[in-house]
């Protein structure tokens, strides 16, 4: 794979996560450009975790002029037995549900990253807690909570289309 297939699919990966803590396709796109202007102004490695780190912190900033990040406690208590405890039936409704992206868009910003850290980009815990700068309790606590979330979100779905 040449240099410039690589940065590509970097670009890419990058454009993902963008999303997946976005949610709008042209915010997405602005999010991974200023990351990437700001890796190449500050010659920083082209790599994913760096990548990821500078779209996260732009978005992050981004909410902060906006006044709009939610202040929730994060609780510390949950364990990665609990994650993996609900891995299948938390794998079977991501894979059987068609209202997954309208669920995914009722997360907070934060759920939805771990989420996507987790499930799409396949990190561990402990890779997504030095992502993000969280400790490991914290992601896996925003998982699980975000696992339950989407559970609710789908469950209350599939009963009003019953209806």
């Amino acid at each position: 794979m040449s240099s410039r297939d690589n940065i590509h699919h970097l670009l890419q990966q990058g454009y993902r996560y963008a999303f997946s803590l976005s949610h709008n396709p042209a915010r997405a796109e602005d999010l991974v450009q200023d990351a990437w202007l700001s890796i190449l102004k500050s010659h920083a490695p082209h790599n994913a975790p760096y990548l990821f780190t500078v779209i996260r912190n732009h978005f992050l900033n981004e909410l902060k002029r906006e006044k709009i990040i939610p202040l929730l406690a994060i609780d510390e208590a949950s364990t990665e037995q609990a994650l993996i405890d609900s891995e299948n039936d938390f794998s079977q409704i991501l894979a059987n549900s068609d209202q997954l992206e309208k669920a995914l868009v009722q997360l907070r910003s934060i759920e939805r990253e771990t989420i996507y850290l987790y499930y799409i980009e396949e990190y561990s815990t402990s890779e997504i807690a030095n992502l993000t700068e969280l400790s490991k309790g914290a992601v896996c606590s925003l998982i699980h909570r975000a696992r339950i979330k989407l559970k609710d979100i789908l469950i209350k779905n599939e009963s009003r289309v019953a209806l």
